[in-house]
């Protein structure tokens, strides 16, 4: 019995883990968008200066 209940997580842990890996990702994937503009940005200056 007290096996199978170190087995098993608390109830309460799970959401938050979910939650702090939910927070990270979204933050990666709105740094990751926020680089690609910037990257376009420079990259059509550059193309403007030099064309």
């Amino acid at each position: 019995r007290s096996k199978t209940d170190k087995i098993v997580p608390d109830p309460h842990i799970l959401p938050r883990i979910g939650l702090i890996v939910g927070i990270f990702t979204v933050k990666a994937r709105y740094r990751t968008a926020v680089e690609i503009m910037i990257a376009r940005c420079l990259n059509d200056n550059y193309n403007d200066n030099y064309s």
